[in-house]
């Protein structure tokens, strides 16, 4: 549902990069729930797009912005990918990773969420840049680009593989202590349950993990089945 937090995050960040913004007026809608729905939208559409066009303002805002997208659920990368142009994938990551540890259990699924957003990041508006400051002009050049650079630029916004395992371990322990099944639900694409992946010292989180996976087949088929995991192989 969305909340009036929420909103008024968006607004205040807006208002920051943009002093002259403007809350936009939209089509009345006799629903309260689904007008703020909308407005939130909106907004955090406008958003997204000012932070992508001042990284020099959203790294020194980077806070707000987290403190943003977990009270947003993360379900678009809007907030996630300025950030990451801002102060890199690493600075993103490890600040949501600290969120997934502490605090409520629906900030650390919101925090769990996001991090996709971080796994998926890919610098489209940067590569196309430079391969037209390279003088690439066909499509076959330009895969042949794309294939050869993506993964240097990738790398460039900082390296994150380390950070995966305690990212997992951060979801499972979650995972585990919080009992609500939609937060549960949300939170068991983010880790894996193959031990290999774990210290020694989680086993018995594992074990009960595995419980509580095993007790709703259906609803954590994929927990089950091995194919979740940001950051990992599977």
């Amino acid at each position: 549902m969305p909340s009036e937090a929420l909103e008024a995050a968006l607004r205040d960040l807006l208002r920051a990069v943009d002093p002259q913004w403007q809350p936009p007026v939209l089509p009345p809608v006799e629903d309260e729930t689904q007008q703020r729905y909308e407005r939130i939208e909106t907004i955090r559409l406008q958003l997204g797009h000012a932070l992508a066009a001042d990284p020099r303002f959203t790294a020194r805002a980077a806070e707000d912005v987290v403190r943003a997208v977990l009270l947003d659920g993360s379900s678009t990368s809007q907030l996630v990918h300025p950030l990451i142009e801002a102060i890199g994938r690493r600075g993103v990551l490890l600040r949501l990773i600290e969120a997934v540890e502490n605090g409520p259990c629906e900030r650390r699924a919101s925090a769990a969420a996001a991090a996709y957003w971080v796994r998926c990041w890919w610098p489209q508006d940067r590569l196309f840049e430079a391969a037209r400051a390279a003088g690439i002009r066909s499509a076959v050049e330009l895969r042949r680009f794309l294939d050869e650079h993506a993964q240097h630029v990738i790398r460039s916004a900082g390296e994150i593989d380390d950070l995966w395992p305690r990212f997992w371990r951060a979801c499972l322990a979650t995972f585990v202590m919080c009992e609500d099944d939609e937060i549960r639900f949300q939170l068991q694409t983010a880790f894996p349950l193959d031990s290999s992946r774990y210290a020694p010292k989680d086993a018995d989180l594992l074990v009960e993990a595995r419980r509580i996976a095993e007790s709703a087949p259906e609803r954590f088929q994929r927990l089950r089945d091995g194919t979740t995991g940001y950051g990992a192989a599977i």
